[in-house]
């Protein structure tokens, strides 16, 4: 007997009126013989405050201590570094809307794969090919793993070479002082760049820093009333990060120098906690930043293992009864185990330098 399970394409689904606001939304329709029981909705456990922080949780990550830096060497001024910040947090909103139409149009586990198969039904399965291959092959938690080795070697006064670097990323997968003022707001725009590419590549780094406003869409069949959590939780946790963001980069221009800024690279944190508090605040703030990256890993993991289950319970992978199980801990272990191989061989294969810095980014 074959090991696979009868796929269901968008067309089986049934359009119903949402028991909360009376819109129209599609349901599934009951499960029919051959398709995997034991793979069934798992209880509905996730509410408005569990959904914020999964979102929360994916989007702060390392981005606003890692990549201003960055952003402001692109930019060239204080004054462009902050509006870049604002347009991604703008752009980001944009994007989050398009998932909150999708999400609460189709409130179940699969994200993107749900709304892809929506839009693009013909040729049938092409779009779930391709997204199959994205989920399964580049899907990993390795660029914030290496940043949380990073700061946990800075806190320990390690120096970062390319294999304890990579050796913690494995683990994370498994009273202020007086301070000279910078002055970095005196004239916030000199030494703006005129470059575009400067200033498209900024703008990239800070909406890669907002990803993550769509992870709650992933497990909306775990979700108490998807449809109304979903719309409180997005923009809640957005707005907040949207905040946090903004104030985190008043304070980095406020107290580091604009030469500091530019070569502390991604642990400019630490760089703004010695100035401040001293050197013993800046190992403290390295674990900090250390765990808030391990946080991001989990919440990573959390997603894509339940992408390729779901994939594994509309049959597209083989041997699907595998993928789609529950089993032991009413988990997706299938799922978080192929997420944890790509991640390690993502991590140790590829050689030092450049191009281990462009494949994690």
């Amino acid at each position: 007997m074959r090991d696979t399970v009868k796929s269901r394409d968008i067309d089986d689904f049934q359009i119903a009126p949402s028991s909360d606001d009376g819109k129209y939304v599609l349901r599934e329709p009951p499960l029919e013989d051959g398709i995997i029981i034991e793979a069934r909705e798992t209880k509905r456990q996730i509410g408005v405050v569990s959904a914020a922080f999964l979102i929360f949780n994916r989007m702060i990550g390392t981005g606003i201590f890692a990549t201003p830096s960055t952003i402001f060497e692109l930019s060239g001024s204080v004054g462009l570094a902050l509006f870049i910040w604002v347009a991604g947090m703008i752009i980001a909103a944009a994007g989050m809307a398009v998932y909150l139409e999708f999400g609460t149009a189709i409130p179940r586990n699969g994200g993107e794969k749900n709304y892809l198969e929506y839009v693009y039904r013909k040729p049938k399965f092409l779009v779930t090919g391709f997204y199959t291959g994205y989920v399964v092959l580049l899907g990993w938690a390795g660029s914030n793993s290496v940043v949380f080795g990073e700061y946990i070697l800075n806190a320990a006064q390690v120096e970062v070479n390319r294999w304890n670097q990579r050796g913690v990323g494995l683990v994370a997968l498994g009273g202020g002082l007086k301070i000279d003022k910078p002055h970095n707001f005196d004239n916030a725009f000199d030494g703006t760049s005129g470059s575009a590419y400067g200033v498209v590549t900024a703008l990239y780094n800070v909406i890669w820093s907002y990803i993550g406003y769509s992870n709650a869409n992933y497990a909306l069949s775990e979700t108490k009333n998807p449809v109304r959590t979903l719309k409180i939780a997005a923009p809640l946790a957005l707005g907040t990060v949207g905040i946090l963001y903004m104030l985190v980069n008043i304070a980095y221009f406020a107290a580091v120098p604009k030469a500091e800024i530019i070569s502390s690279g991604r642990i400019l944190a630490a760089s703004f906690f010695r100035n401040v508090f001293g050197e013993k605040a800046e190992r403290a703030i390295s674990v900090f930043v250390a765990l808030s990256a391990f946080g991001n890993v989990l919440s990573v993991i959390f997603s894509q293992g339940r992408l390729v289950q779901e994939l594994g319970r509309e049959g597209v992978l083989p041997f699907s009864r595998f993928w789609a199980s529950n089993k032991p801990f009413n988990a997706p272990l299938a799922g978080l185990f192929e997420h944890w191989v790509v991640s390690v061989v993502i991590m140790l294969a590829p050689p030092p330098g450049d191009a281990y810095n462009f494949i994690l980014k």
